[in-house]
């Protein structure tokens, strides 16, 4: 492909950075490259033993909970949202995301924010792999609905032995979209990315492409 490319943000998991989601995404990087430029940014926080782990927010127990579930408070959440605002406008728009388990949740949560205009960012699709929303009270008029409450087109990646996001958790998350495509796979908690996984992958983001660029869009 020629001409104008997309750009896709791509929010790495709990534990990682920016260069090791680069690295693990090397695969779709050099398949899709030639029509999308992918951009990797750090988590906000980082561990206090080690700057190289970062993550998105820190899940603390809700001691003034209302409901049976345990929920959390997402200490430093509103910071890593100004942290990726200032990363869109500096490097952005960017067309899609790409979020991987906790940067899923971000991904996922950004898309909340922005259907009631609680942030500027606006994400034309996803790729959620391991996603969630987090059970959290500040999250419960989305995490609690039953209907269909995102129209963006998504790809919804979970795996049936993951034990830290378990599927039905993600299968859940999914139907908050409409039409979501689901690739549900016998593994645990990965990035799947076997030649019929980029494939998918592949054929999602030229479909994006090919809407984003067309002549009425441009």
């Amino acid at each position: 492909m020629e001409g104008k490319k997309i750009k896709i943000l791509c929010l790495h998991g709990f534990g990682m950075n920016a260069k090791s989601m680069e690295m693990l995404l090397d695969p779709v990087v050099q398949r899709n490259k030639s029509f999308v430029d992918f951009y990797f940014i750090d988590g906000a926080h980082h561990e206090k033993h080690s700057k190289e782990v970062r993550l998105w927010w820190q899940a603390i127990p809700d001691k003034n909970q209302t409901q049976p579930k345990q929920q959390f408070n997402l200490e430093g959440l509103e910071k890593s949202v100004e942290v990726v605002e200032k990363f869109d406008k500096e490097h952005g728009p960017f067309d899609g995301v790409i979020g991987f388990s906790q940067g899923a949740a971000l991904a996922a949560i950004i898309i909340a924010y922005a259907s009631v205009g609680r942030t500027p960012i606006k994400f034309k699709f996803a790729l959620f792999v391991g996603g969630y929303l987090p059970n959290s009270q500040n999250l419960s008029e989305w995490r609690d609905s039953e209907k269909i409450l995102f129209n963006v087109p998504s790809i919804h990646v979970y795996g049936k032995e993951d034990t830290i996001i378990v599927w039905k958790t993600s299968e859940k998350f999914s139907r908050m979209y409409s039409n979501p495509i689901v690739n549900f796979h016998p593994l645990g908690h990965i990035f799947p990315l076997a030649s019929d996984d980029l494939k998918l992958y592949e054929t999602f983001f030229k479909s994006q492409y090919q809407l984003i660029t067309s002549p009425s869009k441009l």
